[in-house]
């Protein structure tokens, strides 16, 4: 998009022009960037332009062409299936690097999807998901959309972890959405994400994959 990096401090849409003082918001707050450069603005205004400009970035065509994934639409799979449907898929967000680190994080993409489409063909869908956790936390699924009134502390515990246990592997795992997920469990998106930490730190605690269900 630009020429070099003389462009860049110039260019009035990005935080890097902002953070030079060349194009300041108000909303825009850069004294924590700063200050890891320089105790003063100035200093680490210095020492902030000195860090990127010592960056190589010659020919970038290459990186940017081959780190594209869209990842907010499940890798080149899903985009792949898009495409076929005639949607355009908007922001993608690109890997970018030296080619080492893309070719790890292409190939660690590729496992995952990979593994997603093995998921797949055994016929795991949020359905499946669903009634599989409920089935492994003895609870109903109709449960996991009720407001949590009981004074039963135990079931209530239960049915907070399979939320969490859902929207872990629906978004790691299937590759769902935050609004796939949310309009299924009769939660919010932001609570999707919240429950999907949970079930990631409760999935490393207790040393349980999405295999082992129905096994």
């Amino acid at each position: 998009m630009l020429e070099d990096f003389g462009a860049l401090d110039r260019y009035r849409w990005t935080g890097h022009a902002g953070i030079l003082g060349r194009h300041s918001r108000p909303w825009h707050e850069i004294d924590e960037v700063l200050s890891l450069f320089g105790a003063t603005r100035r200093k680490g205004r210095i020492g902030y332009r000195d860090f990127i400009g010592k960056t190589d970035i010659g020919d970038t065509t290459n990186s940017l062409s081959g780190g594209g994934l869209v990842r907010s639409y499940g890798g080149w799979e899903a985009v792949s299936r898009l495409r076929k449907e005639h949607i355009t898929c908007i922001g993608d967000e690109r890997i970018l690097g030296g080619s080492g680190f893309i070719e790890n994080a292409l190939a660690q993409d590729e496992l995952q999807l990979d593994y997603r489409g093995r998921l797949e063909r055994a016929g795991w869908d949020m359905s499946k998901l669903i009634s599989e956790v409920c089935t492994l936390s003895a609870i109903e699924k109709d449960d996991l959309k009720k407001e949590a009134r009981s004074n039963a502390l135990s079931k209530t515990k239960t049915k907070t972890t399979a939320k969490a246990l859902i929207c872990y592997w629906a978004v790691d795992k299937l590759g769902f959405t935050a609004r796939e997920i949310a309009s299924e469990l009769n939660i919010t998106q932001p609570a999707v994400s919240y429950w999907t930490v949970k079930g990631k730190r409760y999935c490393d605690i207790e040393r349980i994959e999405i295999a082992q269900l129905g096994a």
